[in-house]
């Protein structure tokens, strides 16, 4: 083999090499998967966040009430970003579905994303999720198996060669008749009448209103009569009794009766290669459009329909046919000019239905294979957005993992309450807002005219040393009563409908906050009174009041406390009092003071707390 000599010459990668490129390619689109992860689960959290708080008010209720909102809509956003979607339809189809049920309903992540997988699949949106699941909702038909209908339908539309959008349109819009008239199967049954009537491009409001007339017993036999009268074959339309069966139990059935009804009317013109209604049949189809209350036009498509069936059927070379291969054929088959006949495409090629073979028959049967509505979803993207929707899916799962768990949520919780109580307690404090800045007003107007007196030198100074001692007992009263109000306000109770129960956050922090006030009163009972004796009075309690509030009182000592530093040297420095006081109120004894009590927690009642604080 020669080989290129010439160094201007490019040189074509071999086989070994495009297959490295392309791993490579791949191992970098998978490590870009981590890129940015940490801020992705942060953003996700945030947007977790911003759900709960847009469907609290969508739901009329509080945040703590719909917390598992947050972990269901955790579990849904993976799957939905795997099919090239984003967060906002989660947040769509949680909103829209609370909405159109009028309830205050957290749906389960896995129904969201089905509901996703499966609108794409019929070409609705995820703002149009809601309404789907309202009228299967209306029909009696729970929201976890709305998929399951969904994926049927899909399947009877493909088994048939008829559009799935079409089809499901057809059911969506007539899901109210389920239990007004009677179908196999339930959803299963009208989705096959559906389809059927897809394919024929009928109105189904038109087989609906001839059900009506013939319902009752006395509708049923006048129809049977007019048939007869005007000599129609109506086949099993002729037997009010079983009229009346189809109508109340089997419309799907009644449908294809009419359509059978009506094949007689029409023929296929060999010349002009068109469908026509017979010169003598149009006054027949006209009365029989007075009496059923079906369309003329609707009859004559009935009728074009079933002679195509018939055409087919007869050039049909090879048994084992079943009735959906049939139809599926009949819908799909389309008349060539050039091949004279009617043709279907197998394998890229167009075939005379007439020429087809076992082969072909099973290469059409694969094709009708039904395929799940994710991967119908997945089907409507490129290979460029299905590759970054894949890798999305991989990065979502890990983001949701970590921003759906149950400790952002407990910290959040814990952040509400304690913003909400102290909102509250500042509210209570502050009292009225508007008398507030009235009585503010009136002080200023007060003090702003007595210092006019005494500027115009009219004897303002008694008047403006009464103004300010009236307001300065009044701004002392309201002090000391904010200074209570703050002290005595009971925050855990004002946080509590914000937190919801198994919160690991709050469960700390109040054992942490019972724990600091029973040490605070043990305190108060052993430097009070007579010292030693009321010291072994503590030391025999089990059991020490847990108040939800905090004296903030002054301490107060009888006799005397040493506070002794102990030097490098081992001697010892007796601490002044102001030295002590700066101690006390150093954050670093603080901090001290507290990893005592978390030591004196752990071991029990007041005679296990240890001499020293463990600090390290």
């Amino acid at each position: 083999m020669q080989q290129n000599t010439n160094p201007n010459t490019p040189v074509e990668p071999s086989g070994i090499d495009k297959l490295g490129k392309m791993l490579n390619d791949l191992k970098n689109s998978v490590n870009s998967v981590y890129d940015g992860l940490v801020q992705g689960t942060i953003d996700l959290e945030s947007q977790l966040a911003e759900l709960n708080a847009s469907m609290a008010g969508t739901l009329g209720q509080t945040q703590k009430a719909i917390a598992g909102l947050r972990q269901e809509a955790a579990i849904a956003y993976p799957t939905i970003v795997g099919l090239g979607g984003s967060f906002s339809d989660v947040q769509t189809i949680q909103e829209g579905i609370a909405q159109q049920l009028n309830t205050n309903v957290v749906t389960l992540g896995e129904t969201v994303s089905g509901l996703y997988a499966g609108a794409k699949a019929v070409g609705l949106s995820s703002s149009e999720v809601g309404r789907v699941v309202e009228g299967f909702q209306n029909a009696g038909i729970q929201t976890d198996y709305i998929k399951d209908n969904m994926q049927k339908t899909v399947d009877i539309a493909r088994n048939v060669g008829v559009n799935t959008s079409a089809v499901f349109k057809n059911v969506q819009d007539n899901l109210s008749t389920i239990n007004k008239y009677g179908f196999q199967g339930g959803v299963e049954g009208l989705a096959r009448m559906s389809a059927q009537a897809a394919g024929l491009r009928i109105n189904m409001q038109e087989i609906f209103g001839f059900a009506e007339r013939v319902f009752n017993p006395e509708g049923a036999v006048e129809m049977v009569s007019a048939f007869q009268r005007m000599g129609v074959a109506a086949g099993d339309l002729a037997d009010p009794f079983r009229l009346m069966y189809l109508a109340s139990e089997d419309t799907e059935e009644l449908q294809k009766q009419v359509v059978k009804m009506t094949e007689k009317f029409t023929y296929f013109d060999e010349k002009s290669k068109e469908f026509k209604v017979f010169p003598n049949a149009k006054r027949d189809l006209r009365e029989i459009s007075n009496q059923t209350g079906i369309g003329y036009e609707e009859l004559v498509k009935m009728s074009t329909a079933g002679q195509k069936m018939n055409m087919l059927a007869k050039d049909f070379k090879i048994g084992g046919l079943d009735e959906e291969s049939k139809q599926f054929i009949a819908n799909v088959a389309t008349y060539s000019k050039e091949q004279g006949g009617f043709t279907v495409k197998v394998k890229g090629e167009q075939k005379l239905v007439s020429s087809l073979s076992t082969g072909d028959l099973k290469e059409l049967k694969e094709a009708q294979a039904p395929v799940s509505v994710e991967d119908l979803a997945r089907e409507q993207l490129s290979e460029s957005k299905l590759a970054v929707a894949a890798l999305g899916e991989i990065k979502a799962t890990l983001q949701a993992t970590a921003a759906g768990a149950r400790a952002p949520q407990d910290l959040r919780e814990v952040i509400r309450g304690t913003i909400v109580s102290a909102s509250k307690s500042a509210r209570e404090t502050g009292g009225n807002v508007r008398g507030g800045i009235g009585k503010a007003n009136e002080f200023y107007k007060e003090t702003g005219q007595s210092l006019i007196d005494l500027m115009s030198s009219e004897g303002g100074i008694d008047k403006m040393a009464q103004v300010l001692k009236k307001g300065g007992n009044d701004i002392e009263s309201g002090l000391k009563k904010m200074t209570e109000t703050f002290s005595n306000f009971n925050y855990e109770g004002a946080a509590k409908p914000y937190i919801s129960s198994g919160n690991k956050i709050a469960e700390g922090a109040s054992a942490a906050y019972d724990g600091l006030t029973k040490l605070g009163n043990k305190a108060v009972a052993l430097f009070s009174d007579k010292g030693i004796e009321k010291k072994t009075a503590v030391e025999k309690q089990t059991n020490v009041n847990s108040s939800t509030t905090i004296d903030f009182n002054p301490l107060k000592v009888q006799g005397d406390i040493n506070f002794n530093l102990k030097n490098t040297d081992g001697s010892t420095t007796k601490l002044t009092q102001d030295q002590i006081n700066q101690l006390l109120n150093s954050a670093e004894f603080q901090k001290t003071f507290q990893r005592m009590f978390a030591d004196m927690q752990s071991k029990g009642t007041y005679p296990n707390m240890p001499s020293k604080s463990g600090g390290r």
